[in-house]
């Protein structure tokens, strides 16, 4: 019977994602046996190991496991409840969920994956983020797991805890849900929202811009492309006294180099561009180039963006949305002129901006370059 229950504990274990032992499963309301998270968690392991086809058909066979709880049924998991909307998108929408019991997520610090041999280390998970979609339409987010795990343990990057099937009482339908990080901060965009004109200060300007470099450094060094960079998907998580930027929602991003494991592209769409216009490179509008130094100049756009209180390429508002559009595209594609900064800005500042937004590829710097710029190796211990 003991050695039973360890077999159990050890093919969660190597999900990543636990219960910190089965006698916590009595105290859930209402009441889940161990053997029956660990089913639902080895099928949804099993199934994304195969075709779209055999993972969708294990997501049907979710509905007839024996011990399924009336938590799944309304849309919770198996240890955790959903509480407040936080937002929604194309892909389905994000909830706050707190666990209702000690969750433990398991950290490795090696590329082997499993709950043994490196040298990780476990921590308590009681707020997080779920990110949600209908299982019918979830092959983007459960893209976005894969390339999350691949990004693990990066302090720059929203962190994935696991991923988990639901039903919803409500439309009857099943749910595929990715466990993230909870950033209380919100989305940078707020922040600028926030600040108005002309911006934030440069301190915090610097701050998450360093941030959002050494993000940048890990994700393309992992031979991966975001292709969205832009406030809205960097989040600020509570670090101390103060906040960390972290990038967030790989929904779009795809790999353009080999990976450092040796593992080959499995996206049909290398040459798809995707993105959000008015963040958009050049070389993205005129040629459909779209590599590490696309996300060089988004980050240059929402840099500039912090300083200045609003997009770099602000439309006319009589204009109508499409209007807009092909307004912005076209000053993208070939127009000499650069935005006004603020009087106040440093010379550093400025520097570091013509790097990012220059508009031949030869000639601008990658993440790696831009860690040592001295806009962001300054001293930023102490606020200014």
């Amino acid at each position: 019977m003991v050695e039973e229950e360890k077999r159990r504990l050890a093919i969660i274990r190597r999900r990543k994602f636990i219960l910190q032992c089965p006698r916590l499963l009595s105290r859930l309301n209402p009441p889940l046996s161990s053997s029956s998270s660990v089913k639902i968690m080895t099928v949804t392991k099993q199934a994304k190991q195969g075709s779209d086809s055999n993972w969708q058909a294990a997501c049907r066979r979710l509905h007839f496991l024996k011990g399924a709880v009336k938590s799944l049924r309304g849309g919770d998991g198996v240890a955790w409840t959903r509480k407040h909307n936080l937002g929604k998108g194309s892909f389905g929408f994000v909830s706050f969920a707190t666990s209702r019991a000690p969750i433990i997520v398991c950290h490795d610090d090696d590329d082997g994956g499993g709950g043994g041999g490196g040298g990780g280390y476990d921590s308590v998970l009681t707020n997080f983020a779920v990110k949600s979609a209908v299982v019918s339409m979830s092959s983007s987010l459960r893209r976005e797991t894969k390339i999350l795990w691949d990004l693990k343990l990066s302090p720059h990057v929203v962190q994935c805890h696991g991923d988990e099937m639901t039903q919803s009482r409500f439309d009857n339908k099943t749910y595929y849900n990715i466990l993230m990080e909870f950033c209380e901060g919100g989305s940078l965009a707020k922040w600028i929202k926030k600040s108005g004109n002309p911006g934030l200060s440069e301190y915090h300007v610097r701050l998450f811009a360093r941030d959002m470099v050494l993000g940048l450094v890990h994700v393309h060094s992992r031979g991966y492309v975001h292709c969205d960079i832009k406030p809205s998907n960097i989040l600020l998580a509570r670090d101390g006294d103060g906040y960390t930027a972290k990038i967030a929602d790989f929904g779009l991003a795809k790999r353009v180099a080999a990976h450092p494991n040796g593992e080959e592209e499995d996206d049909d769409e290398l040459g798809a561009v995707r993105g959000t216009y008015r963040y958009m490179a050049p070389e993205t509008v005129n040629h459909r180039v779209q590599d590490q130094y696309a996300d060089i100049w988004a980050l240059g756009c929402t840099v500039l963006e912090m300083m200045t209180g609003k997009p770099m390429w602000d439309s006319q508002a009589d204009l109508s949305h499409d209007s807009q559009i092909k307004d912005i595209l076209r000053r993208i594609r070939n127009s000499p002129e650069w935005p006004e900064l603020p009087s106040d800005i440093s010379r550093d500042g400025k520097d570091f901006l013509e790097r990012c937004l220059v508009r031949s590829l030869r000639s601008r710097w990658s993440a790696e370059m831009l860690i040592h710029h001295p806009f962001l190796s300054l001293d930023l211990t102490a606020k200014s």
